[in-house]
């Protein structure tokens, strides 16, 4: 994961990104106050995609972690 503290649309955004294969998409605003906070905070975040919901947009369940 990586924040993007200057996305226009949400200072607070946060990409998910898939090694080797680039930006599988964001986490929704409406979780990612306390993420970005610890991302901010210099903490290192991880992702593994537990779920998918298949759809007309396809929603991921993840479980997210903490290094540090």
């Amino acid at each position: 994961m990586r924040r993007q503290p200057g996305n226009t649309h949400d200072p607070l955004a946060i990409e998910v990104l898939v090694p080797d294969a680039g930006k599988l998409g964001y986490i929704p605003r409406i979780h990612n106050q306390p993420l970005a906070g610890l991302m901010d905070a210099g903490k290192i975040l991880y992702a593994q995609v537990s779920r998918v919901s298949p759809g007309t947009w396809e929603k991921l369940r993840l479980n997210v972690w903490m290094v540090g």
